[in-house]
């Protein structure tokens, strides 16, 4: 249980990353957002080790320093 926790806390820090690197770009007066597509098996993959309630859904948004990470399935 503790290695999942660490991965899931690395996989969090990672997208805390990616949104510090954007406000501190020239890009940091617009709204950003960043979507991912995935396959449905990928999605329901990535999606249920990060919020496993929502991955019968078609997409979730992650707020991550006022930048949302946008996961959508395109599953019809």
């Amino acid at each position: 249980m503790g290695e999942t926790e660490t991965n899931f806390r690395d996989e969090l820090t990672k997208l805390a990353e990616i949104s510090e690197i954007f406000e501190n770009s020239i890009f940091n007066k617009g709204k950003m957002s960043v979507i991912v597509e995935f396959e449905p098996k990928e999605y329901k993959e990535v999606v249920g080790y990060l919020s496993p309630r929502d991955s019968d859904g078609k997409s979730i948004v992650i707020n991550i320093s006022d930048m949302e990470f946008t996961l959508v399935s395109n599953k019809l």
